[in-house]
């Protein structure tokens, strides 16, 4: 058993999810705490996907939708992008999944927030310059 699948089976234990909002909120009520991590979520209700849940920053909770870290995105590739895989060190998109997340009754409260981060500048060439940056919400 590889350690990615024993992360997602101790994580078994939670219901259905639309979102790391909606898991946090769960795990509140349950008094378990989620720590930062893949998990698996279903933004249509039906369709599971991967994500990265950060359950600790700026008061946890937030969906990871974009991370980016070469200037290789296409109007292909921006919509879904390694969605089966994760990572914060690497690309990746489930932007194709966010008015889902967005739009649920279970994510929606009073207010909606999103978090951007840039963390350093890339050298790719003359031309283009890179961020290396997550979108969160």
């Amino acid at each position: 058993m590889n350690a990615l699948f024993r992360c997602f089976v101790s994580h078994l234990l939670y219901a259905v999810v639309m979102s790391c909002r909606q898991l946090q909120k769960i795990g509140v009520e349950k008094n378990n705490h989620y720590p930062d991590g893949v998990y698996k979520i279903y933004p249509t209700g039906s369709q599971p996907i991967m994500t990265y849940c950060d359950m600790s920053r700026d008061g946890g909770g937030w969906t990871l939708l974009v991370s980016s870290h070469t200037n290789s995105w296409t109007a292909q590739n921006v919509q879904l992008r390694n969605a089966d895989s994760p990572k914060l060190n690497e690309d990746y998109s489930i932007l194709h999944y966010a008015d889902n997340i967005k739009d649920n009754i279970n994510v929606a409260g009073s207010k909606f927030e999103y978090r951007l981060e840039a963390q350093s500048r890339g050298n790719v060439n003359a031309d283009n310059t890179v961020f290396t940056a997550a979108f969160w919400f």
